[in-house]
C-alpha cells in the first residue's frame, strides 16, 4: 500500500523548490528560463511562486484533493496571522525571505496538527 500524500508532504516539497531564489518568482505562477509566464505544468517552467510551487508538487488542482487544499490552507492561515496578507501577497509584495518564513511556519503548523491526530 502506498503512503497517501499529506499537506505536510506538499508544503515540504514546495518549500524545497522556492528556497532556491533561482527557482522562485513573483507576479506569475511559473516562468520559463527566459522569464516568460508559462503554465505551472509546462515542461519549460523553471521557477515558481508560492501557489505555483504548491500546484507543481500537488499536481493539477482538484477540489477533491484534501492534501492540496490543506496545504494552501496552512499557508493562508500563516500569511493572515503573521503578515495580515494572503500567501500571494506575501510572495509578490514582501519577498523571498518572508515567503520562506511563511512556508516554514506553515510546515511547523502542519507538523503540530499531524501530531495531534
Amino acid at each position: 500500500m502506498t503512503k497517501k500524500t499529506t499537506a505536510l508532504d506538499i508544503l515540504t516539497a514546495a518549500y524545497a523548490i522556492v528556497i532556491d531564489p533561482a527557482k522562485w518568482t513573483q507576479g506569475s505562477r511559473a516562468r520559463d528560463k527566459a522569464g516568460n509566464n508559462v503554465c505551472t505544468f509546462d515542461k519549460a517552467a523553471v521557477c515558481f511562486c508560492t501557489v505555483g510551487a504548491i500546484e507543481k508538487v500537488a499536481g493539477p488542482r482538484n477540489s477533491m484533493d484534501r492534501a492540496h487544499a490543506d496545504a494552501r490552507g496552512y499557508l493562508s492561515r500563516v500569511a493572515n496571522a503573521e503578515f495580515y496578507r494572503s500567501p500571494i501577497s506575501v510572495n509578490d509584495e514582501i519577498g523571498h525571505d518572508f515567503t520562506l518564513l511563511m512556508f516554514e511556519k506553515a510546515i511547523e503548523l502542519a507538523k503540530e496538527e499531524a501530531a495531534r491526530v
